[in-house]
């Protein structure tokens, strides 16, 4: 059997005392694997080893690349084509240090009548360090992406963070993040539509709304059918605080947070995931 799989970089030792990596960069992102099906099948993760050796400076090297079975114990019997890969290791400044959260980027969604109900991934919080500006800037760390497409049961999957450019994990730290995703059976949905009529800007100020970039949103929702015929039970904020206004297009990335619903329904999932809206200065 032949496959192809990602390289992951692997970090072992430390660079020199206040120095972090601020990026790994390969020659080449995917390899291919050959060996029997059950051993292909056992692979987790392929990672590419750097070891650090009080480095103070960037460097470039060539790295062993290794197969990892879910227990991180290496996965013999194949062949890597190619064995090694060149890699171009940024090492930076590290003297800005800050914790962030962690958040999985899904994409796809689950089959008909079912829907994610929870998400848990550890750790959830890393300490991140690197160039000042990007550092401060950096308000959470994404997970790469983590594929749903079909899925009609719980998920269990292993991950890494995707870093920005001038920033680091602190020596010691794993990129892999573990994502564990409760997939259930939708009984007795509904669907409702919010209108525009029904979306609540909030903290405006001299500000309002010239248009949105959607009509109405949808809701899958589901619980006692009663409180579903009254429409106006159904809002969606939109919190304006803290941000900068100016007239212009500001976008919302809708999460459960944002809708107002009655007692007794639970959400389910809604339709689009973004909302845009523009701004005038009265």
């Amino acid at each position: 059997m032949s496959k192809d799989f990602t390289i992951n970089p692997k970090i072992n030792g430390d660079s020199a005392s206040g120095m972090v990596v601020g990026g790994v960069t390969f020659a080449t992102s995917r390899v291919n694997v050959k060996g029997a099906k059950s051993v292909i099948d056992s692979i987790s993760d392929l990672n590419a080893v750097i070891t650090l050796a009080e480095e103070k400076a960037s460097f470039s090297k060539e790295a062993i690349i290794s197969a990892y079975d879910s227990d991180g114990k290496v996965v013999s019997g194949i062949s890597i084509d190619p064995a090694k890969v060149g890699v171009d290791v940024s090492i930076i400044k590290g003297s800005n240090i800050k914790s962030v959260g962690i958040k999985p980027k899904i994409v796809g969604d689950p089959s008909p009548s079912y829907f994610v109900s929870s998400i848990t991934i550890t750790p959830d919080i890393v300490d991140i360090s690197g160039v000042k500006d990007m550092v401060m800037a950096t308000k959470y760390l994404e997970t790469l992406p983590v594929d749903i497409t079909g899925a009609n049961d719980n998920l269990e999957r292993d991950t890494y963070l995707s870093l920005p450019n001038g920033v680091a994990l602190l020596g010691g730290i794993s990129a892999k993040i573990h994502v564990a995703i409760n997939v259930d059976y939708i009984e007795g949905n509904h669907e409702v539509k919010i209108q525009s009529s029904n979306f609540m800007p909030k903290n405006l100020g001299s500000y309002s709304v010239e248009s949105y970039s959607a009509s109405e949103v949808t809701l899958l929702i589901k619980g006692q059918p009663d409180p579903l015929n009254t429409s106006n039970a159904y809002n969606l904020n939109f919190d304006f605080l803290g941000k900068t206004l100016h007239s212009g297009d500001y976008t919302f990335e809708l999460t459960s947070d944002n809708f107002v619903i009655p007692q007794g329904v639970t959400l389910v999932s809604f339709s689009p995931k973004t909302v845009s809206i523009k701004l005038r200065n009265n």
